[in-house]
């Protein structure tokens, strides 16, 4: 069994995954640590809070245990909520940023997330850039096409879906790092350039019940505007979209582009960052484009291509590696992909694959995993849970094995010889020191004993 469990992006795990770890780890006064940000809950699914763990814990962790549960009261044992709210990788424009996103779920969703304070940082830096131009394609053409140059290692291009990476994958190609926001997680960026975000969003012009909430602050509506009034069960995916949005935005350590394309979708999200000052507009011209880009070295590459690989993301790996000019780790990354080709697709993707969502014009409907999947995913927990408990034991058998076979060892004064023998004589110790009596070990020849065996060896036959 473990003695301690530190449990870090708690807020992928569901519930009944959480509840699970209690046969893993048995010190559930001292054992478990949580952590995890539940504004970055994109996983199907799943959608927790701190509280919802403290309240878990407090009934089945510790309401379960023995001794140590009837000495001291529960409440005592559970730890308190500590807050992390000095943020050490990015700048207070980009923290201002996704505060914004914060504010709204917790506007729109109250317990979709926990209330904390906001996050600091020492660091000032610029606010985030809308890039003006009229279509997101002609954009990523004109900075990233075939006449132009490429992002560095350090620099990624974040997309909602697959089928939105496909497409911009034609027109970059090799020149630059595209990932999914569900690939992105756990990864970090010196700049993002966030695509088509809003404009491939199934949320469509349902984002106008932002106006809705900025009329409430007394911030400025366009007067031209209608905006439908926000009801739960029409606007849930609302709920998702903003997270999804937060989590791209905290992806970037300095820089961060928003590309779109300019439509009814767009336009509300925009008119509200700017409301607040916390975006500048820049137009999309050559000395621009050409600020944007950075090199990097073939080790820059090589390390982006070893984080890829252990993500098991292994088409952007296999691109690292090929920028890297590391051809034996293009082989292995090409080879991993193909025997393993789902590996690469996070669970996000494959319900983005899966979802079929009908999205009026006044009303959304979002799909939501059954039980089924829930419980396809908790039997993979559980299986997983169990091969690590089994290894745990396994390797203490062999601990114990070990130790009885020294001790039996240094007990009898043995000593094992190796078997230098090929032609199949057997391999032999003497005892020291024991009046010449011999310990045989492996396979007695049925040869005659050749010359030179000594008596000691010919009295043991």
């Amino acid at each position: 069994m473990i003695d301690y469990v530190y449990i870090d992006e708690v807020q992928d795990l569901t519930m009944s995954q959480i509840c699970l770890l209690k046969y893993v780890c048995p010190n559930a006064e001292h054992g478990f640590i949580f952590s995890g940000d539940t504004a970055q809950t994109i996983a199907r699914g799943v959608d927790i809070r701190f509280e919802d763990i403290k309240t878990l814990f407090y009934h089945k962790f510790m309401g379960e245990s023995s001794r140590t549960f009837q000495k001291k009261e529960k409440g005592k044992m559970v730890s308190d909520i500590f807050l992390l709210t000095q943020n050490f990788r990015t700048h207070d424009g980009v923290l201002k940023l996704y505060q914004s996103v914060i504010d709204l779920l917790s506007h729109f969703f109250p317990d979709s997330i926990d209330r904390l304070k906001p996050e600091t940082s020492l660091i000032i830096g610029e606010p985030p850039i809308v890039l003006q131009c009229q279509k997101s394609k002609d954009g990523i053409e004109k900075i990233l096409g075939s006449q132009g140059g490429s992002f560095g290692a350090q620099q990624v291009i974040l997309v909602r879906d697959l089928s939105v990476k496909k497409d911009v994958l034609e027109h970059v190609e090799s020149r630059s790092l595209v990932l999914t926001i569900s690939e992105c997680k756990g990864l970090e960026f010196e700049d993002v350039l966030l695509y088509n975000f809003f404009g491939s969003s199934p949320f469509k012009n349902q984002w106008r019940v932002i106006y809705g909430f900025m009329k409430e602050l007394g911030m400025p509506v366009p007067i031209t505007q209608k905006f439908p009034s926000f009801d739960p069960s029409r606007h849930g995916i609302m709920c998702y979209e903003l997270k999804q949005l937060y989590v791209a935005i905290t992806r970037t350590r300095n820089r961060l582009w928003i590309l779109d394309d300019k439509q009814d979708s767009v336009e509300p999200m925009f008119d509200y960052w700017r409301s607040k000052e916390l975006v500048q507009l820049k137009d999309l011209d050559e000395s621009f484009v050409t600020k944007m880009k950075v090199e990097s070295s073939s080790q820059d590459w090589k390390t982006r291509g070893h984080e890829l690989y252990d993500q098991k993301n292994y088409e952007a790996a296999t691109m690292c590696f090929e920028k890297a000019e590391d051809f034996i780790w293009v082989q292995k990354s090409k080879a991993a992909g193909q025997i393993n080709p789902d590996e690469a697709i996070k669970d996000g993707d494959k319900e983005g694959l899966k979802m079929d969502m009908q999205m009026e014009e006044k009303e959304v409907t979002p799909k939501v995993p059954g039980r089924f999947e829930e419980g396809s995913q908790l039997w993979n927990t559980l299986k997983d849970l169990v091969s690590i408990v089994q290894a745990s034991n396994e390797q203490v058998k062999r601990n114990k094995k070990e130790k009885e076979d020294r001790e039996l060892t240094q007990a009898s004064g043995a000593a094992v010889l190796p078997n230098a023998d090929t032609e199949g004589e057997a391999s032999e110790a003497t005892r020291s020191g024991d009046g010449g009596k011999v310990l045989e070990e492996g396979n007695i020849s049925k040869k005659k004993s050749k010359k030179g065996i000594s008596k000691g060896r010919r009295k043991g036959r």
